[in-house]
């Protein structure tokens, strides 16, 4: 979760939609390699499958943390999977999000709409290789079946020009 805690912090530090979605992704590229956050057993709070809420603005919210080090020597905390959390959190009608790291002043907060954008990356391939593999394929099929061709009036290969348009 290090590189989590980095995103979060750099979204505190510049508050755009580029750095909102980066932590969206590292989020998503953490559930789908089956990382985990901290949660802490329900104490006094309200009680929901034992998960502590917090309550912000009239809405309750679950709590997570990214580290031992956020928790502030809290009692009661066991590991859950970030996708777990997220499905369990995203079902909850009576819960309005995730809140991460709630304590600190790097707290992320997760909203029903985040945890969708989320939960529909979760099929998506984090490697830009294979990601990108159809795509270099259709390249090479493309230059391999225009070889030899160049365009008309030049001496340049006829792929430069499908290439720049890309």
């Amino acid at each position: 979760n290090a590189l989590l805690d980095e995103k979060i912090k750099i979204f505190h530090k510049n508050q755009n939609t580029d750095t909102y979605v980066d932590v969206m992704k590292q989020i998503a590229v953490t559930m789908q390699k089956d990382g985990h956050f901290i949660v802490l057993s329900a104490k006094e709070e309200t009680i929901c499958n034992a998960y502590r809420l917090h309550v912000v603005d009239d809405c309750t919210y679950l709590i997570a943390f990214t580290s031992e080090n956020e928790l502030k020597n809290e009692d009661g905390m066991f590991s859950e999977s970030v996708e777990q959390l997220i499905d369990f959190t995203f079902n909850m009608n009576t819960i309005a999000g995730m809140i991460l790291n709630p304590w600190s002043p790097n707290s992320f907060l997760l909203s029903k709409a985040a945890l969708q954008t989320i939960i529909d990356a979760k099929g998506m391939e984090t490697d830009p290789i294979k990601a990108n593999a159809l795509f270099h394929k259709a390249i090479h099929f493309a230059a391999d079946k225009h070889a030899g061709a160049v365009r008309k009036g030049t001496t340049r290969p006829y792929i430069e020009h499908p290439l720049e348009v890309m």
